[in-house]
């Protein structure tokens, strides 16, 4: 066990990790929440690519989002003559 003020030294070096992660990447993060058309439906693709990546074992492959498959055919209106 460290004394009082040494044992904040873990905590304050992981979060000055992240933030600097956060620097680092500062562009790419801005890009995806300001530059695309949908910023949620792209982070979440990357974030299913990254997570087969790592699931897969770093073989790399096309995406496949499960969200982005057809519905089927429309839904017809029912007043529409």
């Amino acid at each position: 066990m460290l004394d009082e003020p040494e044992n904040y030294y873990g905590t304050v070096a992981s979060a000055a990790t992240g933030l600097s992660d956060r620097g680092r990447y500062a562009d790419t993060i801005d890009s995806i929440l300001y530059d695309s058309a949908d910023s949620y439906a792209q982070a979440r693709s990357l974030y299913i690519q990254n997570r087969r990546f790592k699931l897969g074992g770093g073989s790399g492959g096309a995406l496949e989002d499960p969200y982005d498959a057809e519905l089927g055919t429309p839904l017809e209106d029912p007043y529409d003559e």
